[in-house]
Parts: structure tokens; C-alpha cells; sequence
């Protein structure tokens, strides 16, 4: 929809319950804005090439209006639309100059934008009262005015004009997709009765060009906004998680450096401090002397979680076996790390 005017509808459904949110809605809008802007498009260019066999004019004035379509594609910001639909204006239309009356959140005052130099638009007016004005009755009737004469009218912004030395305008409604309000475009003439039919029809196409620019602006700073919004979120999180890991690794590390040296050998607290998952061989007894025939032999192997040791797995086993083959240290190494791996998938890392 473009205006008042409705060229279809797209949607989009899901078998699952909630599935859409407000960002999914303002996408769509988008798209469906960015649709009818191309199907608006596509008649343009097929009005031009039926303009083809009218006059050199009104051939120059559609092609003008193509480009100020593909113009407003490439704008950065609103000022840049402004001045890019007003400088065209400028030239569709032979001795008239365009204004933009913009509504803003005060829904008594409106904005005016003018093109003040080649480059830019300007605030003319931030304070003009809507009351009783050619633009308020553009939008609350949703249509063109095609105003011959000033002079015989009376509004507070067509005396104004008229102090100004202009004689006729066309004020063109501007509508969002969904039928809101956005403001008016104002052309204006010092010349009376200067617009006819066709000079209505040039400025509705206009009017829907630019009200399509203007969804698609406000539509994208508020996608931008959104994204800026979900990313400082996600920062924050991933800032708030790296922060509780750390915490938690220290008093993890902490814990079970303090309960190695108070309770357990030299052996498994180097273990501790070094964080490797390796059986290392001790005498029973805490370290002391070898022990004599028969007497027991210890081993140790540290469990790690998420990189942290967080306790001990201890067997005790007679000397008169002999030493432990590798790959016997090698079964305890794997009971070790598995019993690991098993707490971490519980959550007691």
C-alpha cells in the first residue's frame, strides 16, 4: 500500500503459537512497503514510455520523476530525502518552489523543510499551529488541494503565502503504509491558477514516492535501533557470564588449592597447580618414607572440570605387585577424565 492505495496484501503464518514478534512485523512492513514502492516502479516507467508520444515536456518530467525514485532509493538520513524530493520538485515544476510540512509529536504543530541551498534542507518553521491550514485540511480529507487562488481563500497559511507573493499550490497528503499521517508536500507558484490536471497527477506520484522513502527510512533507523538494542543486550550478557566463570574459577581454584596442601600429598598438590590429568605414584602416608615389603603404595590422579581441578581420585594397592604398567596408569588416567567429563555434564563444575 502506497497512500490510500492498495496494491495486494503479503503475509506470513506458522503452524507454531507467538512465532512472530514486533520485529518480524516491522520487517514485514518493509518488505511490503519496498513491494509497492517497485510496483509503483513499474507503472512509472510504463507511463513513461506511453508519455513517449505526448510532448518533449511532460516526456522530460516523468523521466525526472524515474530519477528522483531511484534517488530516494540511495538517501542516508531524512534531511538528504527532503532535499533530494524537494530539488526535484524544483525542477518537474516550471516557476514553483516545494516545502515539506512534517507532523510531529505535538499533534497541533507541524515542521516546515525547505530547500535553502543546493545541497541540503533546513528547518524553516519548527513551530507553525496546524490549526486551520490548507495542510490540515489535506490530511483530514486525505486528498489534494489544488489551490488557483490564494487570495480567495482563507487559511492561515494561504495568507501567509499570499504575503509572500505567491498566488496558487498544490498541497499533496503524505501517508504511511498504514495510513498514517507523515505530512504534506507543498508546491507553490507566484503565478495564479498555475497547476492543472496533469501537474495533479505528477504531484500525487510524487507524494507516494516520498511517503514510501519516508516509511522506508523510519522503518530501517528502527530495525538499526532495534539491532543496536540486541547487541548491547548480548554484550552485556556475555560480559555478565565471563564474569561469573571467572568467579567461578576462582573460588573453584582456590578451594581445591587450600584443600590440597591442608589434605593431601605434595604430589597431588603440584597436580592441583599444574591442572594435568596424570596418575602420579606416592607412598602411603603422606609423602614419607619408601615403605618396607608389604607395605601399601598409592595412587593419585587429579579430576579436572572445565579446566579446574576440583578433587582427587586416590587408590591404594600392594608394593609386592610391583609397579604399575602404563597402560594400567592409563585405565585410572580414563576414569579420571570420564568422571570429569560426567560432573561437568551434571553441572557440578
Amino acid at each position: 500500500m502506497l497512500g490510500d492505495q492498495v496494491y495486494g496484501v503479503i503475509g506470513l503464518s506458522d503452524v507454531a503459537p507467538n512465532k512472530f514478534h514486533d520485529s518480524d512485523v516491522n520487517l514485514l512492513m518493509t518488505l511490503g512497503a519496498t513491494v509497492a514502492a517497485s510496483i509503483q516502479n513499474t507503472r512509472l516507467f510504463e507511463q513513461t514510455q506511453t508519455a513517449l508520444s505526448q510532448t518533449a515536456y511532460q516526456a522530460q518530467r516523468l523521466g525526472i520523476l524515474n530519477q528522483l525514485s531511484a534517488d530516494l532509493n540511495r538517501v542516508q538520513d531524512m534531511d538528504e530525502l527532503y532535499a533530494t524530493a524537494a530539488s526535484k520538485t524544483r525542477e518537474l515544476f516550471r516557476d514553483s518552489d516545494a516545502t515539506f510540512a512534517m507532523l510531529t509529536d505535538n499533534p497541533r504543530l507541524v515542521r516546515l523543510y525547505a530547500l535553502q541551498d543546493p545541497t541540503a534542507a533546513h528547518f524553516v518553521n519548527v513551530g507553525l499551529v496546524l490549526d486551520n491550514t490548507l495542510i490540515q485540511q489535506s490530511l483530514q480529507q486525505n486528498r489534494l488541494l489544488n489551490i488557483s487562488d490564494l487570495s480567495a481563500v482563507n487559511f492561515v497559511d494561504s495568507a501567509a503565502m499570499v504575503s509572500q507573493g505567491l498566488r496558487s499550490t498544490l498541497v499533496t497528503p503524505l501517508f504511511s503504509g498504514n495510513n498514517e499521517p507523515l505530512g504534506t508536500l507543498n508546491i507553490v507558484s507566484p503565478h495564479p491558477a498555475h497547476f492543472d490536471a496533469l501537474d495533479e497527477q505528477l504531484a500525487s506520484q510524487i507524494g507516494s514516492l516520498v511517503s514510501a522513502a519516508l516509511q522506508n527510512r523510519r522503518l530501517f533507523e528502527q530495525t538499526q535501533n532495534a539491532l543496536a538494542e540486541t547487541q548491547r543486550l548480548a554484550t552485556q550478557a556475555r560480559q555478565a557470564t565471563e564474569q561469573v566463570t571467572a568467579l567461578n574459577r576462582r573460588l573453584t581454584r582456590e578451594g581445591w588449592q587450600d584443600y590440597a596442601r591442608i589434605a593431601s600429598t605434595t604430589l597431588v598438590a603440584e597436580a592441583v597447580r599444574e591442572q594435568h590429568s596424570a596418575a602420579a605414584q606416592t607412598d602411603a602416608g603422606n609423602g614419607g618414607a619408601a615403605p618396607e615389603n608389604g607395605a601399601s603404595r598409592r595412587i593419585q590422579v587429579p579430576i579436572v572440570v572445565r579446566g579446574e581441578t576440583i578433587g582427587t581420585i586416590e587408590m591404594d594397592y600392594d608394593d609386592a605387585a610391583g609397579e604399575w604398567t602404563p597402560d594400567q596408569q592409563a585405565i585410572v588416567n580414563n576414569v579420571g577424565e570420564k568422571l570429569g567429563l560426567v560432573l561437568d555434564a551434571s553441572g557440578a563444575g
